[in-house]
C-alpha cells in the first residue's frame, strides 16, 4: 500500500492537470482527496473547485496524437473557456446561456 500512494498521488495530480487543461481553468480551489483501499484495488476521487486566475499563465493546451482528436480537444478547450466566460490576453469571452 506505502509504495503505491506516490504513484497514485501522481496519477491523480496528472489527471487533474489535463482536466483543468480541457475546461480551460488554471488553478483549483478547496480540493480534496478521497482515497479508498481495497484488498486488491486503490481509488482516488479529486474534488475542488476550478477557476481561470488571469495572475497565473494560461494553461496550455492538452496534446494528444491524433490530429483528429487533437483539434477536437481544442475546440472543446474553447467552447469551455467561451462559457466559463474565461479572460484570456485582455478580451473576455461571452457566452449566449
Amino acid at each position: 500500500l506505502f509504495r503505491s500512494l506516490p504513484f497514485l498521488q501522481h496519477d491523480v495530480h496528472r489527471q487533474l492537470l489535463n482536466k483543468l487543461k480541457v475546461v480551460g481553468m488554471n488553478a483549483v480551489f478547496g480540493l480534496r482527496i478521497q482515497v479508498t483501499v481495497g484488498e486488491s484495488l486503490l481509488v482516488a476521487v479529486a474534488s475542488g473547485t476550478a477557476v481561470y486566475l488571469g495572475a497565473l499563465p494560461r494553461p496550455s493546451p492538452l496534446l494528444v496524437g491524433k490530429k483528429d482528436l487533437q483539434e477536437h480537444l481544442s475546440e472543446l478547450t474553447e467552447r469551455n473557456r467561451t462559457r466559463y466566460n474565461v479572460v484570456v490576453d485582455g478580451n473576455l469571452s461571452c457566452s449566449d446561456s
